[in-house]
């Protein structure tokens, strides 16, 4: 299948599953270009990028807040 924006599954909701995830996820790989290992250190490095950055913007908010 060819993909473009109108059919591309979405891996953070319903469509995890056409994208070789087993739950909700940050990546899609619908033509399983990844190795299942790959998708899910990928997805796991996501989360943990998305994790850190959250942090650093609330710690930059507290201390806007305080001055």
């Amino acid at each position: 299948m060819e993909w473009d924006a109108s059919n591309f599954p979405n891996p953070t909701a319903g469509d995890f599953k056409r994208c070789n995830m087993m739950t909700t996820a940050s990546i899609c790989d619908p033509d399983a270009v990844l190795t299942k290992e790959q998708r899910y250190r990928l997805n796991h490095e996501l989360h943990q990028l998305e994790s850190r950055t959250r942090q650093v913007s609330d710690i930059d908010r507290v201390c806007a807040n305080e001055h």
